[in-house]
């Protein structure tokens, strides 16, 4: 009965005082707050702002506003008016005339009383977000909007990081919507870079990756004035290379590399899954390495979000990340220096290598990566880097340290040594080994044609490889049909930016190529019982997958696979004073004149053969390493890689290895070592069963009672019998592929 009493009284309230006008109730509010200022002195607006009223008058005003915008909620007798060309309500058009906006901004930076600046930076965020026009271009809004970014990232883990974030993504959105909008905030020093670099370095962890999710789709939107303003008179590129060199410097110098490993394997995986990792459950170490992991990431993502080809913002934050990171900690790391024992240095060298395979293997950016693989690689200057005695002589590359860490046995110790029964190998250059092939590998993963041709393609783009004579006058031999049909591709050559098509050679040909390889290693030496097994065939998928990877980045590559070799001007000059390659510590002198009949295959490839002709005498893990990274390197659709690597056919001038002569050799060196030997094919499943994982009790008891020596042929057999599939279903992608 009180109720029905109760609601008759105040609906006749509402009859006899009727609503008041939104723009009314939005000036009233609004003087209710700037009361506050005028009435109370000093010492009382030290208050917070919990014990005043005002952060309610600004929830009110900001919900006028909104509701004054939607069609739904308007008042239909208000008549809106223009402003720059936009239809706003009155509400709207008051806040804009006596600037409240411009109030609030200068309210905001002196933060009284205290929590204001929360409240007006959502009454900001609420506002351009939900409102139905686009207020940012109005001068009123976006030079208030730029005082409140001043303020923004101020104090590191400050108390209202939440909101400025927030504030700031939706600044940044509103950019992403509208590009154009980015001309508003074209101040010096670009406040809005300056406020995100500081969220950036939240320790908060959201509050971090927020801040970085709205940076990238602002650098979606930058134009050319943008990135300079950024890239000059920002610390934009300083700051990210300092931060990623922090984060680098942070992780503990007893991190193992497995460790690396796993966390990266246990991080990558879905969140959604039962499997994933949580960060907390990592050792103080591991997190370290994943906080370094994850900011590098970062730096990836910001190259790759630039889209423009010359981009100066670019450009300046990879000069930037070579000269403070690869060349001040990475050089040295990977030299081992500041270390007086060769044990930690030893260790250290590895962590260091296998830490910057995993930034590559992370990397999507084509121009991140080439700066690093080019700085390991190709860039002379690293050469000045190195000062420590150990490297002091003519073998002070880079490119050339780290190709003699990929070897375990020296040609003559090995020689010396072949008939014995072991060669003794410390574990860890086994392990710096192994690290080091794989760095070589993941760097012909995404490389730059100046990588390709510093590493092999420079030492065979003269052809002195072939024996010519033969080439020509033989008709009778098995590769006359490869003269004639690589005479006709060369003299044809391919229009100038059109797609380049490898199948120069016939079927007949590409037949025997592969059945080279399918019958290099005989039936009583292979380990495959089952007709699954025997072909290429199961390699042909995966050749495929990685084949159509290599073309993408190739086919970017105008003319490359049939062009001469130009090299960039400081190393011909060298080359022309000298042509001494040293490898091994020794120099070698490689004679350019094709009439002397002389060909050096390079540091690099002379480093794969050298290994790949001690099979037998290395690990079987080693072994896996050699024959990926000869697989890798055979995948790239040039000219004379194909010829050199897949071509059993070719005719080639006296005392010099390809990658079929070798092979050939181990073979023949592999049957002479297995004769006399009791139930071969028995022993060759048991291994091949026991390398797969899928050896019962029984086998692997009967596995383990086997000698060294005799286990290692039995590994290195099973080795080349796979490798020769694999090679033979690259030969076979490569001539079924056109791009």
């Amino acid at each position: 009965m009180f109720t029905l009493i109760s609601s008759a009284i105040n609906n006749t309230m509402e009859v006899l005082a009727p609503t008041i006008a939104a723009e009314d109730q939005f000036v009233w509010h609004w003087k209710q707050v700037m009361n506050f200022y005028e009435t109370s002195d000093k010492t009382s607006r030290d208050v917070p702002i919990e014990a005043t009223n005002i952060s309610l008058h600004l929830q009110k005003m900001c919900h006028i506003l909104c509701d004054e915008q939607s069609p739904d909620l308007s008042d239909n007798n208000t008549t809106d008016v223009l402003l720059n060309g936009s239809s706003i309500g009155p509400s709207m058009e008051y806040l804009m005339q006596n600037k409240i906006l411009d109030t609030m901004s200068s309210l905001a930076q002196t933060d009284t009383p205290l929590g204001l600046t929360h409240h007006i930076l959502q009454f900001f965020t609420t506002l351009l977000t939900h409102s139905s026009h686009e207020l940012l271009p109005h001068k009123c809004v976006y030079s208030s909007v730029q005082k409140i970014i001043v303020i923004c990232g101020k104090l590191i883990a400050g108390p209202y990081e939440s909101s400025e974030v927030k504030f700031l993504t939706c600044i940044c959105d509103k950019i992403h919507e509208n590009p154009q909008l980015i001309n508003c905030f074209l101040s010096d020093s670009f406040p809005l870079i300056t406020a995100l670099l500081a969220l950036l370095q939240s320790p908060d962890q959201v509050i971090s990756t927020t801040s970085g999710d709205a940076l990238l789709r602002l650098l979606d939107s930058v134009n050319e004035r943008a990135e300079e303003i950024i890239a000059f008179e920002t610390p934009f590129s300083c700051k990210i290379a300092d931060q990623l060199v922090s984060l680098y410097q942070a992780i503990p110098r007893s991190l193992r590399a497995e460790q690396m490993e796993s966390a990266i394997n246990c991080c990558f995986k879905s969140v959604d899954t039962e499997s994933a990792t949580n960060f907390e459950s990592f050792s103080p170490a591991v997190r370290k390495f994943l906080c370094f992991l994850r900011w590098f990431v970062f730096i990836d993502m910001i190259v790759n979000h630039l889209s423009t080809k010359e981009s100066i913002l670019r450009k300046t934050l990879l000069d930037n990340f070579k000269k403070d990171f690869l060349e001040a900690c990475i050089c040295p790391d990977l030299l081992g220096m500041g270390y007086e024992s060769e044990s930690d240095a030893a260790d250290h060298i590895f962590l260091t290598t296998v830490l910057v395979s995993n930034c590559l293997r992370n990397t999507v950016s084509e121009y991140l990566s080439t700066t690093i693989g080019e700085f390991l690689i190709v860039d002379t200057k690293t050469d000045q880097l190195i000062n420590n005695p150990k490297y002091n002589e003519k073998t002070n590359k880079l490119k050339n340290i780290l190709l003699d860490r990929c070897r375990l046995i020296e040609t003559n110790l090995a020689n010396d040594e072949q008939n014995s029964s072991s060669i003794t190998i410390d574990c860890k250059r086994i392990q710096l080994c192994m690290s080091s092939m794989q760095l070589f590998e993941d760097i012909l993963v995404k490389p730059s044609v100046s990588i390709l041709n510093e590493l092999v393609v420079q030492y065979l783009s003269d052809r002195s490889f072939l024996d010519e004579y033969i080439l020509t006058n033989d008709t009778n031999s098995d590769f006359s049909e490869f003269s004639n049909l690589m005479s006709s591709y060369s003299n044809s050559g391919s229009e100038e930016g059109s797609a380049v098509n490898f199948n120069y050679v016939s079927t007949s040909h590409v037949q025997r190529m592969l059945q080279y390889f399918t019958s290099l290693v005989p039936d009583e030496l292979k380990s495959c019982v089952s007709d699954d097994d025997l072909g290429y065939e199961n390699y042909v998928r995966e050749a495929q997958k990685h084949f159509k990877e290599v073309g993408h980045i190739c086919n970017k590559w105008k003319n490359w696979s049939t062009e001469s070799i130009i090299l960039d001007d400081s190393q011909s000059t060298a080359d022309e004073k000298t042509n001494n390659i040293v490898i091994n510590g020794k120099s070698e002198h490689k004679l350019n004149s094709k009439s002397e009949n002389q060909f050096f295959e390079g540091p690099f490839m002379a480093m794969i053969f050298d290994n790949l002709e001690h099979m037998v005498q290395l690990p079987y893990e080693v072994n896996l390493q050699v024959t990926s990274l000869i697989s890798r390197l055979a995948l790239f659709p040039h000219q004379y890689l194909n010829e050199y690597l897949l071509d059993p056919t070719i005719p080639l001038v006296c005392n010099t290895r390809s990658l079929f002569s070798i092979l050939h050799k181990l073979v023949d060196e592999l049957q002479i070592l297995v004769q006399g030997m009791n139930g071969l094919k028995d022993k060759l499943q048991i291994t091949r069963k026991s390398l797969l994982g899928e050896s019962d009790k029984c086998e692997a008891e009967s596995n383990d009672t086997t000698d060294g020596k005799t286990l290692r042929i039995m590994e290195a057999l099973i080795v080349i019998e796979e490798f020769c599939k694999e090679l033979a279903a690259v030969a076979f992608v490569k001539y079924h592929n056109t791009f």
